[in-house]
């Protein structure tokens, strides 16, 4: 039995794939994603499981070196920002426009849907290279 708290056998599966600058995206539930990407659907209803649920499970096996956030999160929903921001290193974080967030998003190895209905509440947890 895992010791973890992740028990979902495809993320478990992505993250103990991943190499250098390979990143995984969690996504609210309105992102869409396109077919090139692997898609892990977790959203069981509006709501559950929340972004940060998420983001709580996958950073406690997961240590990502750049966390980006769509810079339009900080006027949508500060007080989603400033619960991510609990959780990851500040100096760690890079914004971009959303636009530029869903471009760099295509690189991602999965992107992991939840059931997160606020609009700009997406994540992309990029490895550090080491």
């Amino acid at each position: 039995m895992r010791k973890g708290k992740l028990l979902n056998s495809n993320i478990n599966r992505v993250l103990g794939n991943m190499g250098a600058q390979d990143c995984i995206t969690l996504s609210n539930i309105e992102m869409s994603i396109p077919d090139f990407n692997e898609k892990i659907d977790l959203a069981l209803q509006l709501g559950t499981p929340s972004l940060i649920e998420t983001l709580e499970v996958v950073l406690n096996e997961y240590n990502a070196g750049i966390v980006v956030i769509p810079e339009e999160i900080k006027e949508d929903d500060p007080e989603l920002l400033k619960a991510i921001l609990n959780m990851v290193s500040e100096d760690r974080v890079q914004y971009v426009s959303y636009m530029q967030f869903r471009k760099r998003s295509e690189r991602s190895k999965a992107v992991v849907r939840t059931g997160e209905v606020s609009k700009y509440a997406c994540i992309l947890l990029e490895s550090n290279g080491l």
